[in-house]
């Protein structure tokens, strides 16, 4: 289970909407604190790695 906005798999992130406001993780969205575009993003972005059995 992964609790997101937006999961891509072997896929570019061509398309996804850098201008758009982006609140953050969980409930750092409460905060007055938000930012767009791709330092926003990048700042908010929390990286994971998965590994699905073939």
């Amino acid at each position: 289970h992964i609790q997101s906005g937006t999961v891509k798999i072997n896929r570019t992130t061509t398309g996804n909407l850098v201008n758009a406001p982006f609140g953050g993780v969980k409930n750092s969205s409460t905060s007055t604190f938000r930012e767009s575009g791709r330092v926003g993003m990048e700042f908010f972005t929390q990286t994971k790695i998965v590994y699905r059995a073939a």
